[in-house]
């Protein structure tokens, strides 16, 4: 059987990322990382990443995107008291 190259890594990379934005959610940090590309790679990074937040009642309906790219717990922004 032939997988993707990508196969599993989005995946991986998505519980750690939703680890830390839950650890972190009461202090104002970023959470930074980098695909080759747009299209397929962060795109599909994005979506596992949405999924895990959605399914884990610890971030489940805690969590919003914004600005199309920055994903965010308990809505909280760096300039709000």
């Amino acid at each position: 059987m032939d997988l993707p190259q990508q196969s599993g890594k989005n995946e991986a990379l998505a519980i750690p990322v939703q680890y830390e934005l839950v650890r972190f959610e009461n202090c104002s940090g970023e959470i930074v990382f980098f695909n080759p590309t747009f299209k397929l790679q962060t795109e599909t990074s994005m979506r596992r990443l949405e999924t895990q937040l959605s399914s884990n009642i610890l971030t489940l309906g805690k969590w919003k995107r914004r600005s199309g790219y920055i994903y965010q717990i308990n809505n909280k922004d760096k300039g709000e008291g």
